[in-house]
């Protein structure tokens, strides 16, 4: 399983990576860097995939500057050198529909992101070609989360009250990050100690 993932979009960069305590993330876009850590409780494995397609108005504003561009341009051309032959119509029509091309790229491309949602979202890309790479790092992340869940809840401590302990077990039990059987194993030993408390 995967103990690191590295996502690359254009300029943008997302690197993420397991430790047994948390999940560090590094994004970097456009000149601006973050880097920080997720703590395991922070993370909820309740997956969303969205998906973002074009900005209309975006799209044909674009459409509309470089088609205006390419008429300015035609117009000098045309001043500068003369009405000459059928050159004149050629040329700017093969501009005009090389700059409307660009938009409607725009128009067929969409973002896809996997979101992992809870106290701290964590944002995957999911393109085709990302979902496999992007699933089995959520399944090393899961992985993870669970070994550091037992790790830290279900070793009773004898400094912490062992009512509260048994409602924390319980509470992970509940949200689905422990097993029933560590749930038992848990209260076996709860009851154990009250026996010999007793």
């Amino acid at each position: 399983m995967p103990a690191k993932l590295h996502q690359q979009k254009g300029r943008d960069h997302r690197k993420f990576r397991i430790t047994p305590n948390a999940l560090l993330v590094e994004r970097k876009s456009l000149g601006r860097f973050d880097g920080y850590k997720i703590d395991w409780e922070e993370i909820d494995f309740d997956a969303v995939v969205q998906g973002r397609g074009f900005d209309v108005r975006k799209t044909f504003l674009l459409g509309a500057i470089i088609l205006n561009v390419v008429f300015a341009f035609w117009i000098v051309w045309l001043l500068w050198t003369g009405i000459r032959g059928t050159w004149w119509f050629y040329v700017p029509a093969m501009l005009a529909g090389l700059a409307l091309l660009y938009p409607l790229l725009l128009l067929a491309k969409q973002e896809r992101l996997k979101i992992l949602y809870g106290d701290s979202n964590v944002t995957f890309y999911y393109r085709p070609e990302d979902e496999q790479s992007v699933d089995e790092f959520i399944a090393s992340m899961r992985v993870a989360c669970d070994r550091y869940l037992r790790e830290r809840f279900l070793q009773i401590d004898e400094l912490l009250p062992l009512d509260d302990q048994v409602r924390m077990v319980q509470g992970l039990y509940l949200e689905k990050r422990i097993s029933r059987e560590d749930l038992a194993q848990v209260m076996e030993e709860v009851k154990m100690r009250r026996l010999f408390e007793e």
